[in-house]
């Protein structure tokens, strides 16, 4: 699969959001050609987050994120209370049947799992982990804890997945090229070079 620049969201069409695309994937490019040649591509200095020896920053940016799940499907049946004569009553009974109806359709809509939380996120890339800080607060992912990888460079975005306890995670944006790179090789270790969805960055 080939991806080029010029395949961006309508976000790129700004000239700010089209260098950011492009610094980007230059970047990821960079960061894979270092890594399939031995090369350490360099580390950043973030002070605030404990790192565990040996542990480098090597990646930080903001980008969109959301999380994949379902509500509870739970709803609250409305009750009738109507007294009068049989006509009244029975168009009582009438809407609350009907707004019970809807009530109970939208909590089977909700149950459906679909992608929820969306917001912008500070992200960090180290060697062990990835951290996200999000308005729910700030996770630490070990790259030993994701089952699931899904890149989509044409996409430009990240899918995460962490088995059947833990929502899947969806990071999309200009930097999520760099991500797959960086999560690829930390999860797949030296096999990542040969996946055929990050081809395009080692053309």
């Amino acid at each position: 699969m080939t991806t080029t620049i010029g395949r961006t969201p309508s976000a790129a069409a700004t000239p700010a959001a089209t260098d950011a695309y492009r610094y980007w994937w230059d970047t990821a490019r960079t960061t894979a050609r270092q890594l399939t040649t031995g090369i350490a591509p360099p580390t950043l200095d973030i002070w605030g987050p404990v790192w565990e020896a040996g542990e480098h920053a090597v990646l930080a940016t903001d980008i969109t994120y959301s999380r994949l799940y379902g509500g509870s499907g739970t709803h609250t049946q409305a009750g009738t209370f109507a007294f009068g004569r049989p006509a009244v009553m029975a168009g009582a009974l009438a809407v609350t049947a009907a707004i019970n109806y809807r009530r109970k359709t939208s909590a089977a809509r909700d149950a459906v799992p679909r992608w929820r939380d969306h917001q912008r996120a500070q992200v960090i890339v180290t060697t062990k982990r990835l951290v996200c800080s999000t308005d729910l607060g700030t996770e630490h992912i070990w790259w030993e804890s994701i089952t699931d990888l899904h890149p989509d460079l044409a996409g430009w975005s990240l899918t995460l997945g962490f088995g059947p306890d833990y929502s899947p995670m969806l990071l999309s944006g200009p930097a999520a090229p760099a991500l797959a790179v960086w999560a690829a090789a930390a999860i797949q270790g030296a096999r990542w070079s040969f996946d055929p969805r990050l081809a395009a960055l080692l053309d």
